[in-house]
């Protein structure tokens, strides 16, 4: 298991539906919504896929979770890759982000 620097452990197996979607000036481009399971812990570093209607639309790598959760359950991520940014806008409700879990991560 691998654990952030405060000992929470991190994963990458998980679903995001996509509530929001904001760019910020630097390029990078955050996500936020509600993650299934429900009870994930932390969203580390990882590949993931951004799916519509089911459908794969994009792979990028996420930056990890930066605040673990708000009082309303949403969570965030961002990543510093380019997304079409109205693409997720007008999907939003059908779009999903689909974290990739790395194949032979080491603990920490």
């Amino acid at each position: 298991m691998i654990l952030t620097t405060d000992r929470r452990p991190i994963a990458c197996d998980f679903e995001m539906n996509v509530t929001d979607v904001f760019a910020f000036e630097d390029r990078r481009t955050a996500f936020v919504g509600r993650v299934n399971p429900s009870d994930f812990l932390t969203i580390g570093p990882c590949e993931c896929d951004l799916l519509v209607d089911g459908v794969p639309t994009r792979r990028f790598k996420l930056e990890g979770e930066m605040i673990h959760r708000s009082p309303e359950g949403l969570r965030s991520v961002t990543t510093a890759e380019t997304v079409d940014v109205e693409l997720v806008r007008r999907s939003l409700g059908r779009c999903t982000l689909r974290g990739l879990p790395s194949q032979g991560a080491q603990p920490a």
